[in-house]
């Protein structure tokens, strides 16, 4: 799944929301057993500068159908690839959990 579109004009289509709104219609009960991790930073500048908005319509989306999820809101993260070199260990650590808990 391609998260940030393949450009400029893609991101409309290919935003988190969007996507997961397109797998709702297809298989609502598989994403009722999901568990999401979603995480932004608060410094919402530069090239991917609409994450903290797709943030939030994450939240009130994952709200609205009562999925399980974690929203983690990092104080001055920037939206760059650097950025998320840094979160990996939280979201490996947040899925490894998830998985030891069903097992």
């Amino acid at each position: 799944v391609r998260v940030f579109g393949s450009g400029l004009w893609g991101w409309a289509s290919e935003n988190p929301r969007d996507i997961t709104e397109k797998m709702l219609k297809k298989n609502r009960a598989g994403l009722e057993e999901t568990e999401f991790y979603l995480d932004a930073g608060t410094n919402d500048t530069g090239r991917f500068s609409r994450a903290l908005a797709q943030w939030q319509d994450m939240n009130i989306l994952m709200n609205k159908y009562g999925f399980q999820y974690n929203g983690v809101l990092v104080e001055g993260g920037e939206h760059t690839w650097e950025y998320a070199g840094t979160r990996l260990n939280e979201v490996f650590d947040f899925h490894a959990s998830v998985f030891y808990e069903k097992k």
